[in-house]
């Protein structure tokens, strides 16, 4: 099966319109599990990203696509994404664009650093994201979720062991936190995170990046934390397949969304 793209003779297809009507000719990710859209990137070509481009017209599938080639079980309760965009001011310095091609049901984690214009910056692309369907997290910071009317909230490992903060924000909003190790898992599991995002799993060209975990270690993680557990950190369409059968629920990324065809 495929999670997240065609060949690059569907891609040819799409471009032509004998696939679709490009990136708004979307199925819904919660009746089919399939989604039509852009690929996004701003990466180097060697880490297997296709450049953001109006012409490209790649494709996503969605909850159900990427469950079945990364055998990941279904779950009952809130669907969450199969795709998380990490916004990051260096490497990503135009978040809107790539959020504008995200197929629908994808999510976004918008991180503002502290910037002074986090507010207009967020407001602008909380926009795009309902426009295309997306879910809209905030990393870290609860105050400008709340003010942004975000759908949910994203902790940093250091933030994410506080249980009575947590279920305070889970009766609002949605609630992941990143972990990079068993006892953050754990930490994050006991004091109410509802999903997680571990890394690093692949080497990534990110300068804040430890040393990868490996498939085997991750899949530890996920098991550990009986969570949803998205994997971080250098997952393309050459690794995504090595993580079937892992537990996790999806992928997450900074720079784009991978795209090419998955060998199951």
């Amino acid at each position: 099966g495929d999670a997240f793209g065609f060949e690059r003779l569907e891609l040819d297809r799409v471009r032509a319109g004998a696939v679709g009507s490009g990136a708004d000719a979307v199925c819904s990710a919660a009746a089919s599990g399939c989604v039509r859209a852009g690929a996004v990137g701003y990466v180097r070509k060697d880490l297997d990203y296709e450049p953001l481009s109006r012409a490209l017209r790649g494709a996503l599938c969605g909850e159900a696509a990427i469950s079945r080639t990364l055998g990941a079980r279904p779950r009952r309760g809130k669907r969450w994404p199969p795709f998380l965009y990490f916004t990051d001011p260096h490497r990503t310095p135009n978040p809107a664009h790539i959020i504008a091609t995200l197929p629908r049901g994808c999510g976004v984690v918008y991180r503002a650093f502290g910037a002074k214009l986090a507010m207009s910056e967020g407001r602008r692309l909380i926009r795009i994201a309902r426009r295309r369907g997306l879910i809209f997290f905030v990393g870290a910071d609860i105050q400008l979720a709340a003010q942004l009317g975000a759908d949910g909230v994203h902790l940093p490992e250091r933030a994410a062991a506080r249980r009575g903060r947590n279920l305070s924000v889970k009766s609002r909003f949605w609630l992941s936190a990143a972990a990079h190790n068993e006892p953050a898992v754990r930490r994050a599991r006991a004091a109410g995170v509802e999903a997680l995002v571990i890394s690093p799993v692949f080497p990534s060209d990110s300068p804040s990046a430890a040393r990868p975990m490996g498939v085997f270690r991750f899949a530890r993680l996920a098991r550990v934390a009986g969570l949803p557990a998205y994997a971080l950190g250098g997952v393309n369409r050459r690794t995504i397949s090595q993580l079937k059968g892992s537990r996790a629920i999806g992928a997450a990324a900074v720079s784009g969304a991978p795209v090419g065809r998955l060998r199951t």
